[in-house]
């Protein structure tokens, strides 16, 4: 895991990758200047229209939150989702749809999503769910720079 942090008054402050994966560019465009425009500690750090293409960017490294619609025409939200989830990536997954329905909903509380945000985009709730996952990231970096120096200072 890829931790940037940088210390400010005696404390650590960390930045977040985000990922944003809309078929939409409206969609894609819009979150995108919004959370760099609003969020100093979050820096967009991919854009795509397809979830294979953010299954191949995690490939490359780590992806702290995903944003990612549910419905895309080759690999969905969903599928990201359960990747992440059966390979015990540390990713906060929020999801985006334009659909109310109940199975969306049970699927993304059982790979444990960060949250789920029906279109148009609420964006007091959207700035709810991305400072929850902000705090879900922090407490496992700060959990592995622990356990870091820890070992470090054993040796």
């Amino acid at each position: 895991m890829k931790i940037a942090s940088f210390i400010f008054e005696g404390s650590v402050l960390f930045l977040y990758n985000v990922v944003i994966c809309d078929d939409e560019p409206i969609i894609r465009e819009s979150l995108s200047e919004y959370i760099e425009s609003n969020f100093t500690e979050l820096q967009v750090s991919g854009v795509f229209f397809d979830g294979a293409q953010v299954l191949e960017y995690l490939k490359s490294g780590g992806i702290d939150i995903l944003i990612t619609d549910i419905k895309m025409k080759d690999k969905t939200g969903i599928d990201v989702l359960n990747h992440i989830y059966e390979h015990s990536i540390s990713t906060q997954v929020i999801l985006i749809t334009g659909y109310e329905e109940f199975e969306y909903a049970k699927e993304a509380i059982r790979c444990h999503a960060c949250g789920m945000l029906t279109k148009p985009i609420n964006l007091n709730e959207l700035e709810k769910v991305l400072t929850d996952a902000k705090k879900n990231i922090s407490m496992i970096k700060e959990n592995v720079l622990h356990t870091s120096a820890s070992f470090l200072n054993a040796r």
